[in-house]
């Protein structure tokens, strides 16, 4: 392993860790595996549960396959993420991130399914080089991209919001915000 990539690893690790031991915003056990679950349960099905980030027991084989049908590779610090921990979909400043549970949450919230759920979406996305692994933390349907057209040496790339209209109606894709330089830059911000 390299020194970029253990200090890489080491920076997640720190965000793991800030995560786990912050306030978070319960969550509809639907979402949340139970190996994702922090505390007592709650009796009844209504009630939310609270949830933490765990390491993955292995490394996620299913983000190797994932990765494979992209245009490119997974920034360097999302990769880190993604293959070293299982965790729910969360916010994180403006961005809800797709869940990483390895068991599967629902299509639209999984990471390797969530990315190409919307085939009208997702293929224009692809092909233009932008990596769907979020939407806005306000529940817009606009997709939170990794812009893969510009990553650099050190393997990272701009995070982007995209018009989801624009590509939906007419195949075209708009950024319509610059979200972070990065991935490490968005997880500076506040987890919730």
């Amino acid at each position: 392993m390299s020194k970029t990539q253990r200090k890489v690893d080491l920076a997640i690790d720190e965000f793991v860790a800030r995560v786990n031991g912050s306030p978070r915003a319960a969550l509809d056990p639907e979402v949340v595996p139970v190996n994702l679950r922090e505390g007592r349960q709650q009796a009844a099905a209504l009630d939310w549960v609270a949830w933490g980030i765990v390491r993955a027991p292995s490394p996620c084989a299913w983000v190797d396959e994932f990765e494979a049908k992209l245009p490119g590779r997974l920034p360097r610090s999302y990769g880190s993420f993604v293959t070293r921990y299982l965790f729910p979909a969360f916010d994180v400043g403006p961005v809800t991130l797709f869940a990483n549970t390895g068991g599967g949450v629902g299509e639209r919230w999984e990471l390797v399914q969530a990315a190409f759920w919307d085939e009208h979406l997702s293929t224009p996305l692809l092909a233009a080089g932008f990596v769907q692994f979020g939407r806005p933390s306000g529940g817009s349907y606009d997709p939170v991209c990794f812009d893969l057209n510009k990553t650099t040496n050190a393997g990272e790339c701009p995070v982007v919001q995209l018009d989801h209209e624009a590509a939906l109606m007419g195949g075209k894709v708009q950024v319509v915000a610059d979200i972070a330089p990065s991935f490490m830059a968005l997880l500076a911000r506040e987890p919730r």
